[in-house]
């Protein structure tokens, strides 16, 4: 892209790629954008941003709303990935011994066969009070799916992908009803109208990127040459925007809500 021509600056979606971006970007210096969960991505930089809900507010609000339902014993599946690592572990710290956790698995993310962990979740269930899902795109609907048929009951709760479309869909209606944390909608305004547009998608994220876009315009528009542009973002004060009202919390990432939503 270089090659090409000035670039003024990225905008990128997931921890993985975004901590593969990120020294690169450091190194030309480019402002990066991240929509992504990890601070790893912009930990000790200049010009990286994580531009996604944290996960220490994320955990902020889940622990809670899970003892609120009832919760006091939990298993856990997860996607092996940088993003889900960092949630979790966040969770675990907000947690700190209120809520049970029973049994934790781990997968690649090319797999799509759970019935072993199934079979161990089956023989804990009168054990368990609710069963987190923390994986991407790709297993969530699959998960969600097998486990119904193989007689699970033990109601569904997560983070951020249950609010994605196509695993809902992919569900086949075995998603619906469970609740999750995600960065908030603001007035809910933005949502509206995405929807009215684009009927079929995802809303997943979609609020980041459109707000991200937005970011970078208003850094530009307002006279900053492209190599401060991480300046405008770093001093960034009660910005409205499709994720509400936000400001930067000072380390590369910014103070956008947590809410509790349902499938």
């Amino acid at each position: 892209l270089l090659a090409e021509g000035t670039i003024d600056a990225v905008i990128n979606i997931s921890t993985a790629t975004g901590i593969a971006i990120a020294p690169l970007c450091e190194d030309k210096k480019i402002t990066l954008f991240s929509i992504a969960t990890s601070p790893d991505v912009s930990r000790g930089r200049k010009y990286a941003f994580n531009f996604w809900v944290t996960p220490e507010e994320e955990a902020r609000v889940i622990i809670p709303e899970a003892l609120r339902r009832g919760i006091k014993r939990m298993a856990r599946i997860s996607t092996i990935q940088e993003g889900v690592l960092a949630g979790n572990a966040a969770v675990d710290k907000a947690n700190a011994g209120k809520i049970e956790l029973v049994l934790s698995e781990d997968y690649p993310p090319d797999a799509r066969d759970f019935r072993t962990v199934i079979a161990k979740i089956r023989s804990l269930e009168s054990r368990i009070d609710g069963l987190m899902l923390v994986l991407l795109p790709g297993q969530l609907g699959t998960f969600a799916k097998q486990a119904r048929s193989l007689g699970i009951k033990t109601p569904f709760f997560g983070l951020e992908t249950l609010e994605d479309l196509s695993e809902v869909k992919a569900s086949a209606g075995t998603l619906e009803g469970a609740w999750y944390v995600n960065a908030g909608d603001g007035d809910g305004d933005f949502l509206r109208r995405y929807r009215e547009r684009y009927p079929n998608a995802s809303t997943y994220a979609a609020g980041n990127g459109h707000d991200a876009a937005l970011l970078l315009a208003a850094a530009l528009d307002s006279g900053v040459s492209r190599d401060r542009i991480h300046e405008f973002l770093a001093a960034l004060k009660d910005f409205s925007g499709a994720l509400g009202t936000y400001s930067s919390t000072g380390d590369q990432r910014f103070s956008l809500p947590a809410v509790v939503k349902v499938v």
